[in-house]
């Protein structure tokens, strides 16, 4: 079964959609003009990731799943996203952990255009599929801009169209909430996502707080809390400049916290083309989901499509149980049933001696 890779990605997992709300909210108006401005737009972000002191990466769950990580002291990692949107073209880039429960720093690239969308992943060292490549249908693009994977600060504030899902909309809580001295107002999204926007600063996202995120095997319910700074820009307006979000377990217990501060690069030009122009590396296994749907294949020495090598089954290893109490129970039961079975048919042959007074042997039959 092939597997949808971006959905691994602890902070990408954010669906496509149009602005279906009320085009009259002003909080939604605002939003539309902010994503017009970064239309054409470069963000780098400088993450760090921390995992607490004896906490665990997730909570234990039945069925399948990685076993969770205890760290014998705080561990933290800091890696670089870069994120690129020109207008239905776009690329995204990191060397940070592809899952909660990772420390290992690894990497991924995707690039969209009208046509696909490409990713490729690099898991080494470690795991059986290292390099792994997908080509996937671009979402639909309605606000016209590519529909990438990004940090939620800029997808929030920059993008809020791409979080938005479906037929969903956008409702008012009719709730205040004071941050860092500004009053903001509470808007309820999809997946129970709230956020708390500052209506006299543009109606940017001050917070954003994800109570009871939808549970898979390897993202189970967790509740985030995400407080975001902005900055102002001469072209853009109001942008994430820096956040800090909390990730807690349904059970308060703290599963890491992420702090992270971001530049704007270039704005309103356009980007080389190669930046969007993904070329396999060799030796990467690539899945495509368009159609006509192919098998998968590897990437040869010169760009060639080469079979997937059928996996030779392991040898048959006799596993070999060390004795213990149970064992040497189990044995000794057995002998013990052997013993009193002979000594009942020696004791039925003594019975049948004396009643018939003859030497011989009877039958055994019952």
């Amino acid at each position: 079964m092939r597997t949808r890779l971006l959905l691994a990605l602890p902070f990408l997992a954010m669906t496509t959609a149009a602005f279906s709300a009320d085009p009259e909210l002003p909080f939604l108006a605002a939003a539309r003009k902010r994503e017009e401005a970064t239309r054409a737009v470069e963000f780098v972000v400088k993450i760090k990731k921390t995992f607490p002191r004896g906490g665990m990466s997730r909570e234990p769950r039945a069925g399948f799943q990685p076993p969770p990580v205890r760290p014998d002291e705080d561990k933290a990692i800091e890696f670089t996203t870069r994120v690129i949107y020109d207008g239905r073209r776009g690329r995204f880039e990191s060397n940070g952990p592809l899952v909660e429960a990772s420390y290992s720093a690894q990497n991924i690239l995707v690039t969209e255009n009208d046509q696909e969308q490409r990713l490729v992943m690099d898991q080494r060292p470690g795991g059986s599929d290292h390099l792994r490549g997908q080509i996937t249908r671009p979402n639909v693009m309605v606000s016209g801009t590519a529909q990438l994977p990004a940090p939620s600060p800029i997808l929030f504030s920059c993008r809020l169209s791409h979080v938005l899902s479906g037929q969903a909309t956008v409702e008012p809580t009719g709730t205040k909430l004071s941050i860092d001295g500004a009053e903001c107002e509470g808007y309820r999204l999809p997946g129970k996502v709230v956020v708390w926007a500052d209506p006299k600063q543009e109606y940017v996202i001050r917070r954003v707080e994800s109570l009871g995120a939808p549970s898979t095997e390897f993202a189970p319910p967790h509740d985030v809390r995400e407080d975001i700074h902005y900055e102002r820009h001469p072209v853009v307006g109001w942008w994430p400049a820096a956040w800090t979000l909390t990730n807690r377990h349904k059970s308060g217990r703290l599963a890491y916290t992420l702090t992270a501060t971001a530049t704007i690069g270039r704005v309103a030009e356009k980007f080389p083309d190669e930046l969007f122009e993904l070329t396999f590396p060799v030796g990467a296994r690539v899945s495509s989901d368009l159609k006509p749907q192919t098998p998968d294949y590897i990437v040869g020495s010169e760009g060639q499509k080469l079979p997937v090598p059928i996996p030779i089954p392991s040898p048959k290893v006799e596993k070999v149980v060390p004795w213990n109490f149970y064992h040497r129970l189990g044995v000794g039961l057995m002998a013990t049933g052997c013993v009193l079975a002979v000594l009942a048919v020696g004791r039925r042959v003594q019975l049948w001696r004396r009643n018939n007074g003859t030497a011989g042997s009877p039958s055994l039959a019952t």
